[in-house]
């Protein structure tokens, strides 16, 4: 129904959210022994989890997908100008399904691990991590107003986040404290992106004056 994306995820979010707490209630679901301790899974003579080497490979795939393949560029040249991607041949409402889809199973397979680790099904399971999933995109790179982020920049800020969080819950640091660090973080990260933003234009505008020169 060509809804501005982020409301559309905003919405569906409360709409999903609602409905598993209407089906559920308020108690938690146990879930059979066989699909519990996901996270206590290692790779057969290695400390790494599986969890862990699935995130890692998926982001590889994704990286080769979004940064070496006909598609991956599509999806910059949308997020760049949708208009002109359009008039330019690009299948721009297939290419927006598509990436929608894709980030719908990531997160599907994502909540089944947070249940599997906790070995309870719940509706409000990963509540209060869209700050830090937003604010690891954008402090890796990825600028909101599309066509320019990468895989490898999201995944060393999912780990920076990651560091910055164990490290306050080392420390104690109270919720409400955490909470405001990574809202900190967020807006220096904005912060940062805009400049970035702002003097890539400026360097590509006197590098046209130069051109014209």
């Amino acid at each position: 129904v060509r809804l501005p994306s982020f409301l559309a995820t905003l919405a569906t979010l409360a709409l999903y959210r609602g409905a598993a707490q209407a089906m559920m209630g308020a108690k938690s679901i146990s879930l059979p022994s066989q699909f519990v301790g996901a996270d206590r899974l290692f790779i057969p003579g290695t400390p790494v989890p599986w969890p862990l080497a699935f995130f890692l490979i998926t982001a590889a795939i994704l990286g080769t997908l979004l940064h070496r393949t006909v598609f991956g560029r599509w999806v910059v040249v949308v997020g760049t100008n949708e208009e002109a991607a359009r008039y330019s041949g690009v299948p721009t409402a297939r290419v927006k399904m598509t990436a929608y889809v894709l980030t719908g199973i990531l997160a599907g397979l994502a909540g089944l691990l947070i249940d599997s680790r906790l070995g309870v099904a719940r509706f409000d399971h990963a509540r209060g991590l869209e700050l830090d999933v937003i604010t690891a995109t954008v402090l890796g790179g990825v600028s909101i107003y599309g066509g320019r982020g990468s895989i490898l920049g999201a995944v060393l800020a999912v780990f920076l986040i990651m560091l910055v969080r164990t490290g306050m819950g080392v420390a104690n640091v109270p919720a409400d404290a955490q909470l405001a660090v990574l809202g900190s973080l967020l807006i220096v990260a904005v912060a940062l992106s805009n400049l970035t933003e702002k003097f890539s234009r400026t360097g590509k505008t006197r590098s046209g004056l130069v051109g014209t020169r």
